[in-house]
């Protein structure tokens, strides 16, 4: 398995005005073979290619005690990374001038003939661009940009917001030749840690020069079945764990809290206090049918907090609204209404804490570094009867058990005064469940008659629900339909409103055949009709949020007059240490009549990039025996009499 290393360090005895300059980048000077390159290394494909990343950290007490040198280069390979890097964008936080940016400089380098031509860019190209709350950023537009040229740009950047460090990944969406961070200098009585994270983490960190350095790395970008491509980049955070206060006597001040500091300070926010108090939640309660068990009172109580507030689209651990105003507005932030079910949860009696997590977006938590700015969503951590639920109020369509895809992680936060931790989860009820039974007539009159009974369940019944409470049940079958000259004909579902329920959905679609020979493919009968692996090398391994189950038992029949004269033969394919199968099944049991049976299963899994090229021919083989043709011929004679 792909895996990523943690360590922590103290720089406070390691730095002391000490200084590593890189010996490759030099401003403005560039190797012969990056001028001359003509394709990028590692991905052909790349539209650029990072030459050179360079940054130097000061960490001092003055009023800026972050200060950043900072110098990249860019080689553009094709047109696409001249739109790309044509103008770059270097963003600060300006307001109360906690942030600035100085000492700008930035050229394009051009291939003439063997020799570099520098074109400086002009401070008319230089300018601020304002933001939203409180952000700016400063864009350089680089003039007359050609394929191939390269772009070098450098400045300093200024912060007061110490706490608020950019860590530095020495990855990117294209190949980058060398990336390395160095630390100048570190007043003696400020006490800095760097947290690490990568698969590379033992070695780019040289202690005798003080700096960082990885050289010779692919791109990392957004690839299917992934969450975050950042979770496996080689990255370094920066952070402030303390500093030392002079007096009549030295003493320490921590920066650094421990889980349960965290999960007293988080208590002691007013608006998260006003949710759990008991006696408001008394009349609701008494409304809401308790049931034949604890379960169903669970279920009725997460059932009223659904149906009775809506998620507003905002993310977040801490809530902006108190109780009070989350009444009125019936509307609420992922915190808001996940606290409000927690306190309804808590009044009825039940264990339960707020649990935070680090979304699946958001990328891995660091369970070995107590910060609260790596978490971005709250849950609900529901203790019965030796078993333990993980709860989410903010998705009507979900079963109670069952959690958005972006809470599906390994491990979060247990949020309780003087037992907060790190403890692993194990999300309940993300199966992707699909069974159909299809039934495909040809009729006489040149016409396709296929009638289908779908049952969704797990999480496929979430987005399927879904699709049918926006769009109405006629547009959203319509709009699944594979040939588009086949029309709906009628329609019904069961269960639509219980999402504890798996979802059936009836069918029967019609279209037009022919009298003659007619071919049909599996493909327009099983949902999977495109191959997600397309790119020819994949870098970053492959995650399998969860366990996925598709079965579809197709009967077909033809009418007197004609026959079945071929159809796709019996295929099983499986992937290595079968995490994936692929079976398909075809019987004639008549001369008019045939069986099949299509299955198709992948478990939750999560596998290195050498893995790629068997998921990928995986796909190949099933869509190509899908793509295959039954075909129904008149028998010779019989139409005619």
């Amino acid at each position: 398995m792909f895996r990523s290393i943690f360590l922590i360090v103290s720089l406070l005895f390691f730095y002391s005005n000490v200084f590593a300059q890189s010996k490759l980048m030099k401003w403005g000077v560039v190797p012969k073979e990056h001028l001359e390159m003509t394709v990028a290394p590692f991905d052909s494909a790349a539209h650029a290619v990072v030459l050179s990343e360079y940054g130097a950290y000061e960490f001092s007490r003055t009023t800026f005690p972050i200060r950043l040198y900072y110098t990249k280069r860019v080689k553009l390979m094709d047109t696409d990374g001249i739109d790309e890097f044509g103008t770059v964008k270097i963003p600060f936080y300006q307001k109360d001038g906690k942030e600035n940016i100085t000492k700008i400089r930035a050229h394009v380098i051009k291939n003439k003939g063997g020799v570099a031509q520098k074109i400086e860019v002009p401070k008319k190209n230089i300018v601020k661009d304002e933001g939203m709350y409180g952000w700016a950023d400063v864009k350089i537009a680089f003039p007359q940009l050609e394929v191939g040229d390269i772009i070098e740009w450098k400045y300093t950047f200024n912060s007061a917001r110490y706490w608020a460090i950019d860590p530095w990944k020495f990855q990117s969406d294209y190949p980058t030749i060398r990336s390395e961070v160095v630390v100048k200098s570190i007043d003696s009585s400020l006490d800095f840690k760097f947290f690490l994270n990568g698969s590379n983490s033992k070695s780019l960190y040289d202690k005798s020069k003080s700096k960082f350095l990885l050289e010779n790395q692919p791109p990392l970008k957004d690839e299917p079945f992934v969450a975050n491509p950042d979770d496996y980049k080689d990255i370094v955070y920066f952070q402030l764990a303390g500093y030392k206060k002079f007096g009549s006597t030295v003493s320490y001040e921590s920066f650094l809290n421990t889980w349960d500091e965290l999960a007293s300070d988080y208590y002691l926010d007013t608006d998260v206090r006003t949710y759990f108090r008991d006696r408001k939640y008394e009349d609701i309660l008494a409304l809401i049918p308790k049931g034949e068990s604890d379960i169903d009172y669970i279920k009725n109580i997460r059932s009223y907090a659904v149906s009775n507030f809506g998620w507003n689209d905002r993310w977040g651990i801490s809530p902006k609204q108190t109780y009070n105003e989350l009444l009125k507005s019936k509307s609420g932030s992922i915190p808001e209404l996940n606290l409000h079910l927690c306190g309804l949860l808590q009044a009825a009696g039940f264990k339960v804490t707020p649990l935070l997590i680090s979304s699946r977006s958001n990328g891995k938590l660091f369970s070995i570094a107590p910060l609260l700015t790596q978490f971005d969503y709250l849950l609900c951590y529901l203790e019965l009867d030796d078993k333990n639920y993980v709860l989410d109020a903010t998705h009507k369509n979900l079963p109670y058990n069952v959690l958005p895809k972006e809470a599906w992680v390994e491990k979060g936060l247990y949020l309780v005064k003087k037992e907060a931790k790190i403890i692993d989860l194990d999300v309940q009820g993300t199966k992707f469940i699909n069974r159909n039974n299809i039934l495909v007539e040809v009729k006489s009159d040149g016409t396709l008659e296929a009638s289908a009974n779908n049952i969704y369940s797990g999480y496929n019944s979430v987005n399927v629900r879904s699709g049918i409470n926006n769009k109405g049940l006629e547009e959203y079958l319509e709009q699944r339909i594979y040939e588009e000259e086949a029309e709906l004909d009628s329609s019904s579902v069961t269960n639509l409103a219980d999402p504890e329920k798996p979802l059936s959905v009836f069918s029967r679609v019609i279209k037009e055949v022919g009298k003659g020979k007619v071919f049909i493919q599996p493909k327009e009968f099983f949902p999977l009709r495109e191959n997600p692996f397309t790119q020819e090398k994949r870098f970053l391994p492959i995650e399998i949020a969860n366990d996925r189950a598709i079965r579809s038992s197709i009967q077909f029949k033809v009418p007197e007059g004609y026959e079945i004269t071929s159809f796709p033969e019996v295929l099983n394919i499986t992937l290595p240490s079968k995490i994936g199968k692929f079976t398909f099944i075809s019987k004639k049991s008549f001369d008019r009549e045939l069986q099949m049976m299509i299955m198709f299963n992948l478990k939750k899994v999560t596998v290195n990039p050498e893995y790629y090229q068997y998921f990928r021919e995986f796909y190949i083989q099933l869509l190509a025996k899908l793509n295959e043709s039954i075909v129904i011929s008149p028998v010779k004679g019989e139409l005619n009499q």
